[in-house]
């Protein structure tokens, strides 16, 4: 699954530069095939995100992985805060999938944009190895060659 993750990693960066401006993030699946290359689909509707599960689960395009990427939110101590969600799935004779949400404050707040410590959810059974998807996913988010500066720029690991 770790080329899934790298795959997640990549598109979460993607998505984090796409609302540093502080706009809402238009819901995508980013995809990959077996040889590597790689597409954005949008969803611009008010099911949007309907829309793309549906497109992540039914892999019209039959590539190998994708990962759908919206603007939600996850619970926090304090309070709700605005997430990144990113839902991973890699394709095959069985399908696996895992959720990592990315939790961020906004940019249009008083004191900007920052991106907290990634969460990994919904890891499939079996999988022994969580730090081995998650160092894949960090590679992936450093593979993003703009993305990952602005990331690495706003980053705040205090959550």
């Amino acid at each position: 699954m770790e080329p899934t993750a790298r795959l997640a990693g990549f598109f979460a960066a993607h998505a984090i530069w796409s609302v540093s401006d502080g706009e809402t993030l238009v819901t995508f699946v980013g995809s990959e095939t077996s040889d590597g290359h790689r597409e954005i689909d949008r969803f611009v509707t008010d099911e949007s995100v309907t829309r793309a599960r549906e497109h992540l689960l039914e892999n019209p395009q039959h590539v190998a992985r994708a990962v759908l990427a919206f603007d939600g939110y996850v619970d926090a101590p304090d309070a709700k805060t605005a997430a990144i969600r990113l839902e991973a799935r890699e394709y095959g004779l069985e399908a696996r999938s895992f959720e990592i949400v990315v939790p961020y404050r906004n940019a249009k707040s008083r004191v900007g944009l920052a991106v907290y410590r990634p969460k990994l959810l919904n890891v499939p059974p079996g999988l022994n190895d969580c730090g081995s998807l998650l160092d894949a996913f960090w590679a992936g988010v450093g593979s993003h060659e703009v993305a990952s500066k602005v990331w690495n720029a706003h980053a705040d690991q205090s959550r």
